[in-house]
């Protein structure tokens, strides 16, 4: 990876602004929680959202039953509230998507939540500790962006869950575009949007030519949602919507020409 400077010069204000303008407009809601209570252990019982599992037999649940960190029981809701008591707390998701901390044997754990602006995240942790910092290649993520009304809460929020730094951008003049830094580098960006669309993040993937990744992405029916933009320093990237509705970035970026 490059420094803090060389690594954002990349993303424009517009770039921000033109991803929140096209964000998916069906996020999870916000979740909610409800008291009411209902196999002895349990100790919450997840109902009313999107339940992901790791069983490939079947992917999607209704409900999930957890004690000390695991999962007890997983599956049709009525099956599952059946593993509850009276001390069983019910958690109402309201619609949001789920997916308890996962054990990895030999690798580490990780879970996904939502960030107070509704936007979906994952936090891991690898047993063997975190990678050193690297030269993104060709097919990597390179980077990715936050496009969020309240840009300086939701930093503010990912500064304290993971101890980055919150630095201002130096190429615009906006106290809401910002960086967020660990290590002497920024790790990801946090636009402004002005409209009421939900937040997103929107993980940029590098590429040998956006234009031309964008053009085989819509052949294979993803939607342009930011056209081709060469006007950036290092390289030039595109936004697109695959053919599922998830925002992805296409970049190309020259690590040698984008250091000063």
């Amino acid at each position: 990876m490059t420094d803090n400077i060389d690594r954002r010069k990349f993303i424009k204000t517009a770039v921000g602004t033109a991803v929140g303008a096209v964000v998916a407009a069906n996020l999870p809601a916000q979740a909610g929680e409800q008291g009411s209570k209902t196999a002895p252990g349990t100790e919450k019982i997840f109902l009313g959202g999107t339940i992901i599992t790791m069983d490939d037999g079947r992917r999607e649940v209704e409900a999930v039953a957890i004690a000390g960190g695991r999962i007890l029981a997983a599956g049709d809701e009525a099956e599952v509230m059946k593993t509850g008591t009276e001390a069983t707390e019910i958690v109402d998701l309201g619609g949001k998507t789920l997916m308890p901390v996962v054990q990895v044997n030999g690798r580490g754990d990780f879970a996904i939540f939502s960030d107070p602006a509704g936007a979906l995240f994952g936090i891991a942790r690898s047993d063997s500790g975190d990678p050193a910092d690297f030269q993104s290649r060709l097919g990597d993520w390179i980077w990715i962006q936050l496009a969020v009304k309240d840009s300086v809460r939701s930093a503010d929020f990912y500064a304290a869950v993971g101890g980055y730094d919150k630095i201002a951008r130096w190429d615009v003049n906006s106290d809401d575009d910002l960086l967020l830094s660990a290590g002497g580098y920024a790790r990801a960006g946090v636009s402004r949007v002005d409209d009421d669309r939900p937040a997103v993040w929107v993980p940029f993937v590098r590429v040998t030519d956006a234009a031309d990744a964008a053009a085989r992405a819509q052949s294979l029916g993803a939607t342009l949602l930011l056209p081709p933009r060469d006007d950036v320093p290092g390289g030039d990237l595109a936004v697109i919507a695959d053919p599922t509705g998830a925002v992805v970035g296409l970049m190309t970026w020259n690590y040698e020409e984008a250091t000063e």
